[in-house]
């Protein structure tokens, strides 16, 4: 009698006879696939950590910028300026543990008058660069000018220690009142961008600080700061409405020993008892200068 035998079953996962063949092009459509599932759950958890660990505060593209209605600079009825040649010469203004150079800009013939400190906004700065025009046009006016060099050893894109730069910056004053082309009590700062964060930290320490100018400061902390920053990037560039609603919420949010110290650092409660007269430009110039307490002008 002649039996008949199954035949054995295959194991389909096995390499050999009986194993399936995958196509290549399966293969490559699966590793894509993976990349773009990994695209999207990066998204996800970027959103998901902004949500819960970034500023609570949603950035709104403006929609009422400023209209320059005039470029004249003339203040009503004032008297007209004298003009003065400028006298020019570079000096080394000693900090704590370094030093910098710094340009020192004197109308020649004109009384002791006022002086002003320039402070540097977010990046490296240099007198040979930085507020050129600005120091030599109140120069020319009568204001004795100086402008030094950013201290870059204690300052990098991790780290900023806003009180420590307000120090710095203080021995610039301390110099410029130390002239006999000034009058002591007249001097001040005008600070741009990230130096606007620094002034009223100089204001609040130092009582005799004459007045305070403000130029593209920033209205918020510096984490809100950069989450901003990071969104107007990424609506000017086209980008997906998902990515620029995740993205600035994961730079700005706070993670405890991670990430840059400058996203969670602002001006120290101090700031608030700054008195000095305050002049301030952003892109909301009728909004209350809040360090300063005064009306912007």
């Amino acid at each position: 009698m002649t039996v008949t035998r199954p035949a054995p079953a295959t194991d389909a996962t096995a390499p050999g006879v009986g194993a399936p063949r995958r196509d290549a092009r399966e293969h490559h459509l699966s590793g894509g696939y993976r990349v773009l599932a990994s695209t999207v759950l990066g998204i996800v958890v970027l959103a998901a950590l902004g949500a819960l660990m970034g500023p609570q505060w949603d950035p709104v593209p403006l929609t009422d910028p400023l209209v320059v209605s005039s470029r004249d600079t003339a203040i009503g009825s004032a008297p007209a300026l004298p003009t003065y040649d400028v006298r020019t010469r570079v000096v080394t203004v000693q900090l704590d543990g370094a030093t910098v150079r710094a340009q020192v800009n004197e109308p020649v013939g004109a009384p002791p008058g006022p002086g002003v400190v320039f402070l540097h906004g977010a990046g490296t700065g240099s007198y040979t660069e930085a507020f050129v025009e600005q120091a030599r046009a109140l120069a020319t006016a009568g204001v004795v000018t100086l402008v030094p060099d950013k201290r870059l050893d204690t300052y990098s894109a991790r780290y900023r220690d806003y009180v420590g730069m307000a120090r710095d910056y203080q021995r610039s004053v301390e110099l410029v009142r130390s002239l006999r082309t000034v009058d002591p009590d007249r001097v001040g700062v005008y600070a741009e961008s990230e130096g606007a964060w620094i002034a009223p930290v100089m204001a609040a320490a130092d009582e005799r600080l004459a007045f305070v100018v403000l130029v593209s400061a920033p209205v918020v902390p510096p984490r809100e700061q950069a989450a901003f920053a990071a969104d107007s990037y990424l609506r000017n560039t086209g980008v997906p409405h998902g990515v620029f609603r995740a993205i600035p919420r994961a730079v700005g949010m706070a993670i405890p020993g991670a990430g840059s110290s400058t996203s969670t650092s602002t001006s120290p409660p101090t700031s608030a008892a700054c008195r000095s007269p305050c002049s301030w430009s952003t892109a909301r110039a009728t909004r209350r200068c809040r360090s300063c307490r005064v009306p912007s002008r």
